[in-house]
């Protein structure tokens, strides 16, 4: 039986060391696998109406798809223990106040912020954007001397690249870079 969830232990490492922004939307009901997914993600961006919860334990059972480690991670380990021990519902709203959710948007526009944060990130140099990724999600792993080490050396893989120099020499001109991924 335990290796009938393989298949989605695959996906969340997939979408936690994917090289790109993940952005994860949400209208409606997250709640179990649905949030445990969601957070696998880099951040949520909610539609008021949205509701959240990792309801596992009325049924006996665990967040197995991670909720154990990411909600404490985002809210901290006393109220994910909170949340996730009593199964409680919460709202859009509360998710955002508690850090689950970076936006609340009016119901239905959850995607369109998603993709209009997405455009955002497409301005930025490619390369920085995915070694700023990397950074936070291997670092919170890392005590902190040695997470401070490893950002200094994907900081310095990236004075090799062509869009380094791009930025630079576009930040001199006053001028938006043009990138390539190089």
């Amino acid at each position: 039986a335990r290796f009938n969830v393989l298949p989605n232990r695959r996906l969340y490492m997939f979408l936690q060391n994917f090289t790109k922004p993940v952005i994860s939307a949400v209208e409606g009901y997250c709640l179990g696998g649905g949030l445990e997914l969601a957070m696998w993600g880099d951040f949520i961006v909610a539609g008021e109406d949205a509701q959240f919860a990792l309801p596992e334990v009325r049924h006996s059972l665990i967040p197995g798809g991670g909720g154990t480690l990411n909600l404490p991670t985002l809210i901290g380990p006393a109220l994910a223990k909170e949340l996730i021990g009593t199964a409680r519902r919460i709202t859009a709203a509360e998710a955002k106040e508690f850090g689950i959710v970076n936006h609340v948007m009016p119901k239905g526009k959850a995607l369109a912020k998603a993709r209009e944060i997405t455009a955002e990130m497409a301005k930025n140099g490619p390369l920085g954007l995915m070694m700023s990724k990397i950074a936070i999600n291997r670092g919170l792993d890392l005590p902190r001397h040695l997470a401070f080490f490893q950002e200094a050396d994907l900081a310095h893989l990236l004075s090799f690249s062509e869009d380094r120099d791009e930025g630079l020499k576009a930040f001199a001109e006053r001028r938006r870079a043009t990138f390539k991924g190089q």
